[in-house]
């Protein structure tokens, strides 16, 4: 369920009785399902049947998930917890505890000897105040359950750095802890929060823990150590220092529970970690490129890779004439991805017998590489201006404004399809701001933002329904207000968003000279906004860095954009002339796209180098250059500085020296 983006009431009620059950032996995991009654009596209560999985629900999960699975790696198997405990059993260890708004405090009694600890409130860590007081800095009476819990909970950690014990008795003056820690279960967050931290170490204790009630009366040493009135205690009793680390951080849980998981891992399990590192799509297609690779060398080992055996399982790959050569050479990539994880290497001299026989596989099939084209501008402005279009299975508004946002932005398909409605915001001149969480070059999740901008001159009027910023605002404004969380194109499904492009294109075929209708995809989408931004002058570096490439694939995308222009190579050779004049610090390299008016126009796109624009003294001129917008056949170069001038006069030494 976690790597699905909805839950039913159905799976949430299986699952939940069947989780209880389960609890009756690991109860002090119980404190987990808070969120997942919670979301299952909200969606009862509004008559749901499915709903997006809340953020809270997925986190508890998650966080189950992993105490669950260090439960399996430990080997640790516990009875049924009793419905009752013997109140004449022999114990072993007994904690009483107590909490004042000043201060906890507790005592130890283990092993025939006592220790105690106290702990005032204001020297708790202000993020742990922050989840358990009401006004972290001023704590009151409505935070005694809270602080009462705490108080039982940093005992039992005191007690967890020793040997287990047979029984634990824990006594406690607020009956309702008490009955909180027989369920382990609070729908309260303060006091979720507290037991889910506890996990790691509340484990060791199950299912020997006997909470019992008695009364403030018979609680007056704890209740005078809380309330800091007992000065004079047994000399024999040491005073311990209360452990907080599984408070503070995350990765103080984290250490505890590496501790819990005491036993080396298996070769399965670092493997399975290794493969982490790779993200789920590589780690499935190294999976299914493996896996196919087996069955075709069975019974023999697959790994370490074998020349041979490679080029045997691409011959008969070409032979079949099932798989086209990219597929072929994605497959061969796999593998050699695969065997260098295993810890193999091919030499240099099976590398090149492997590249060989692709080689041969290419030359064998197609030859060709299948890329889907990209948009012109025409088939663009139309697909964004049409009003209707037979046959399509999704709203053309919805489809119109993800291609728009796709082609301008330059964005991956996934990564428009993955934003949420917290995910964009409006700006002034008509601004777009996209926050891209993660993307396919971004393997960490740093995330990154983009920035596109209107492509009216005046954004205050902007009616054009090419503009990405303004369509996609109308859009939004005019479906139904949704929760941050939520995909803004929920609705728009991967395939169904391809195939309709398609039916768009092949449409509007008619109107404009599309070379192959059907050769689209709607990864053609991030490959025309590459190439409109090549034809409107923006260098490589401007297209790789907008369009967030890690490598020099961007070149892939170029590939054809100069087609169109090859016919004015030969005019351009023969008759462009270049001037240049100084604006400023900067000379500005003007070619004109003819100098005969004969000859035909060169069609070429500029490359542009701004100047030095540091110097204090920078004129207008120069600034009016920097922020104008990019001219065909404009290079701006930084200036020459002038010569010195020498003094002329009476005996001025005219010499160079």
């Amino acid at each position: 369920m976690l790597s699905k983006k909805s839950v039913s009431l159905d799976w949430l009620a299986k699952v939940g009785g069947k989780l209880i059950w389960a609890f009756q032996s690991y109860r002090y995991l119980k404190s987990h399902l808070s969120s997942l009654f919670g979301c299952k009596s909200m969606m009862e209560r509004k008559k749901l049947k499915v709903i997006r999985t809340p953020h809270k629900l997925r986190r508890d999960l998650t966080s189950l998930r992993g105490h669950l699975n260090d439960i399996r790696r430990a080997r640790l198997v516990f009875n049924i917890a009793p419905i009752c405990h013997n109140l004449s059993s022999p114990k072993n260890a007994c904690i009483v505890s107590d909490a004042s708004t000043k201060a906890i405090a507790g005592t130890l009694y283990f092993e025939s000897k006592w220790s105690y600890w106290t702990l005032r409130i204001n020297s708790l860590p202000l993020e742990v105040r922050e989840k358990i007081l009401k006004v972290p800095a001023c704590p009151s009476a409505n935070d005694i359950c809270q602080l009462e819990l705490l108080a039982v909970l940093i005992s039992l950690a005191l007690l967890a750095q020793r040997d287990k014990a047979p029984m634990i008795w824990v006594l406690c003056d607020n009956m309702g802890v008490v009955h909180l820690l027989n369920k382990i279960y609070s729908g309260q967050d303060q006091l979720a929060w507290l037991l889910q931290r506890a996990v790691p170490f509340l484990l060791k204790f199950v299912p020997n823990l006997a909470p019992h009630y008695i009364s403030s009366k018979q609680n007056f040493l704890a209740d005078g150590l809380s309330r800091e009135t007992l000065e004079d205690l047994p000399s024999d009793w040491m005073r311990c220092s209360p452990p907080l680390q599984w408070l503070c951080a995350e990765g103080a849980s984290k250490q505890q529970r590496v501790a819990l998981v005491h036993k080396s891992p298996t070769q399965e399990t670092l493997a399975e970690f290794v493969a982490s590192a790779n993200a789920v799509k590589t780690r499935q297609l190294y999976g299914t490129a493996a896996k196919f690779f087996s069955s075709f060398v069975a019974p023999e080992v697959p790994f370490p890779l074998r020349v041979p055996f490679v080029q045997a399982f691409i011959y008969a790959m070409t032979k079949t004439g099932l798989y086209k050569y990219n597929t072929i050479l994605t497959y061969t990539k796999s593998l050699r991805s695969a065997n260098s994880s295993f810890g193999y290497t091919l030499s240099e001299a099976d590398k090149f017998c492997v590249n060989l026989a692709l080689k041969a596989a290419r030359r064998k099939s197609d030859g060709s590489l299948a890329q889907k084209r990209a948009l012109q501008k025409e088939e663009l402005v139309l697909m964004a201006t049409i009003s209707e279009v037979p046959d399509s299975n999704i709203p053309l508004e919805m489809l119109q404004v993800a291609s728009l946002v796709t082609v301008f932005g330059l964005f991956r398909a996934r990564e428009t399809l993955a934003l949420r409605y917290k995910d964009v915001s409006f700006g002034k001149d008509g601004k777009l701001m996209v926050d891209i969480v993660r993307s396919k070059t971004d393997q960490f999740g740093e995330g990154a933002q983009v920035i596109i901008g209107c492509v009216s001159n005046d954004p205050s009027s902007c009616a054009n329904k090419c503009c990405p910023s303004h369509r996609l605002q109308r859009w939004l404004e005019s479906v139904p207000v949704s929760h941050g969380n939520n995909l803004i194109f929920a609705d728009l499904p991967y395939n169904q968003w391809r195939n309709d492009l398609k039916s768009i294109i092949s449409y509007i075929a008619p109107s404009v000279s599309t070379p192959q209708p059907n050769d689209v995809g709607v990864h053609s989408l991030r490959r025309t906004g590459a190439q409109l931004m090549w034809a409107a002058g923006y260098s490589l570096f401007h297209i790789q860095e907008y369009g967030r490439w890690k490598s020099l694939a961007l070149m892939d995308y170029l590939k054809g954009v100069t087609k169109g222009l090859s016919t004015s190579y030969a005019a351009a050779m023969l008759y462009t002339q270049a001037s240049t004049k100084t604006i400023g610090n900067a000379t500005v390299t003007q070619v004109p796209a003819s100098t005969s008016s004969s000859g035909p126009s060169t069609g070429a796109y500029p490359m542009i180098e701004l100047g030095d624009t540091a110097d204090a003294g920078s004129t207008s001129d120069n600034e009016s250059v920097m922020s104008s917008p990019i001219k065909k056949g404009v290079r701006v170069e930084p200036a020459k500085p002038a010569p010195a001038k020498q003094k002329q006069g009476k005996g001025a030494n005219t010499r160079s020296g």
